[in-house]
């Protein structure tokens, strides 16, 4: 609702009376009506406003506390602000805010007006109310809750910053390199819509490049937190083998958790190879379970070559040999590599496990 204009011709002698015999009052703008306001955005150009369709703003309100109008920018003012980078909904009061500071005398800091985030669908303006439909699908748009599903802040910076930023689109960054590299000369005029797959992409990207260590450490209280008693001399052995599947990192979850556990219940279906019934595959995890049973230890080197040969011996493929080892052992059809995983496991879980599906499979 426009303003009326009831008291912008009040004559000041008038309006001091009145104000000293306490009547309420505030201060407004009195914005010219004739011509117009060209205010410079550094992104957008100029932006011409014809003053007929401006308001006389309220600067200081009945209680005599500032507006947002008048107290930022005396605020941005004071402490010298040199450039005010704000969301283009700003820009309505924009001529506003330059005529204010022409106003005063004062020198006019650089201005840009971003874009503002569109929903993933590209219709409408992606806000907090939003939260709901968008955890459905895994995400959110709150930083507290990006955490807690496995973002990493390397990740979640690279994607915002480059939505509106007129680099690649696929450019994985560091902090230091955002910072090199950006410029308010690259930043678009055009609304980017949410993409979360995206923000998976990037993610994933700068979790791989984490070192053992760190990713370690960053992925310690995701399993502890599921229940797991996680050691750092077994974890920093498995963090290597999982690091290229992680999307986020509450994916160690699925991935790792085998490694941490007692026992595993594979599905008994997914125990059955392609190409072979229930008893079938029994024959083959008996005889893979007194192979293993045979060796000195697991290690990669030790258990590898004598399952090669056995299996070019059984006439199966590796597929199936290792896939029933695979469902025994770790208790999931996807997993990181067999026989690295089954290194760390150790001997004797190893072959408790298989000795578990062999009695699961003869039980079908």
């Amino acid at each position: 609702v426009r303003y009326d204009g009831l008291c912008r011709r009040l004559d000041l002698t008038e309006a001091t009376r009145r104000i000293a015999a306490g009547e309420k009052h505030v201060i407004r703008f009195k914005m010219p009506y004739e011509g117009a306001t060209t205010a410079h955005d550094h992104m957008r150009g100029d932006i011409v406003t014809e003053n007929k369709y401006l308001d006389d703003y309220v600067l200081l309100k009945s209680d005599g506390l500032p507006t947002y109008h008048l107290g930022a920018l005396v605020d941005d003012h004071e402490m010298q602000i040199t450039h005010v980078i704000r969301s283009a909904e700003w820009l309505p009061t924009f001529p506003l805010h330059v005529q204010i500071i022409r106003a005063f005398g004062w020198e006019e800091p650089v201005w840009v007006h971003p874009s503002i985030f569109l929903k993933p669908s590209g219709k409408g303006k992606m806000s907090k109310r939003d939260k709901a439909a968008v955890m459905k699908d895994g995400h959110s748009i709150f930083v507290a809750d990006l955490e807690g599903l496995g973002y990493v802040p390397e990740g979640v910076l690279n994607w915002i910053a480059l939505m509106g930023w007129g680099v690649a689109e696929d450019d994985v960054m560091t902090l230091t390199q955002m910072i090199e590299r950006f410029s308010i000369d690259h930043l678009t005029p055009s609304p980017a819509a949410i993409n979360f797959q995206k923000l998976d992409h990037f993610n994933g990207t700068h979790i791989r490049l984490l070192t053992t260590e760190d990713l370690a450490r960053r992925i310690k209280p995701y399993l502890t937190e599921a229940g797991f008693g996680v050691d750092n001399a077994t974890l920093l052995k498995v963090t290597p083998l999982i690091r290229e599947r992680l999307v986020t990192l509450d994916d160690c979850i699925p991935f790792a958790s085998f490694f941490f556990k007692e026992t595993v219940e594979p599905n008994p279906e997914e125990l059955i190879a392609k190409g072979l019934d229930a008893q079938q595959s029994a024959e083959v995890a008996h005889k893979a379970y007194d192979l293993l049973a045979s060796l000195p230890d697991l290690s990669h080197q030790t258990a590898e070559p004598p399952l090669r040969e056995f299996v070019e011996r059984s006439g199966l493929s590796a597929n199936q040999v290792f896939g029933i080892l695979r469902v025994a052992v770790t208790g999931q059809k996807v997993s990181p590599p067999l026989f690295e995983s089954m290194e760390i496991i150790g001997k004797e879980k190893v072959l408790e496990r298989v000795r578990k599906a062999i009695e699961s499979l003869e039980g079908m």
